[in-house]
């Protein structure tokens, strides 16, 4: 099943049991989902959809972190919950130590590393490990070569 006929499957069950969490996260990503489909003029494909959630899923932690700076705990916890609610439609993400073995052999293709290779590094990663890493990780790791 596609990762957009889950989640409107999903959205239906959540209406069922009432869970008015699910129900409103459900709805704002579809809303989201749709925006992003009519401005690319096309169906997403799964990949693009894991994309979008990720963000989704930043979105909420860096919310929860400005929320419990201001001392607003419930507000906090609020956007850890819709973040939980959304994790569950990522795929499991892959090891860091795959990533860091794949730039460390990208890396010996540019001989004598710069910092001006840290975008090309970065870049190869995300291609490569669509949608199973984010580019927090992945700049991590390259940062951590030089």
């Amino acid at each position: 099943m596609a990762l957009q006929e889950t989640l409107t499957a999903d959205l239906k069950t959540a209406m069922l049991s009432r869970d008015t969490q699910t129900v409103s996260v459900l709805r704002m990503l579809q809303s989201t989902l749709k925006y992003s489909q009519i401005e690319a003029g096309k169906a997403l494909t799964d990949e693009e959809i894991v994309i979008l959630i990720r963000k989704e899923v930043k979105k909420r932690n860096e919310s929860a972190a400005a929320y419990k700076n201001a001392q607003q705990t419930e507000r906090a916890d609020a956007e850890l919950a819709e973040s939980e609610i959304l994790k569950k439609y990522l795929p499991a993400s892959i090891d860091p130590a795959i990533i860091r073995t794949f730039l460390e052999s990208e890396a010996k293709a540019f001989g004598q590393l710069e910092p001006k290779h840290k975008g090309d590094l970065i870049k190869a990663a995300m291609q490569k490990f669509a949608g199973q890493t984010d580019g927090k990780t992945v700049s991590d790791i390259v940062n951590s070569l030089f």
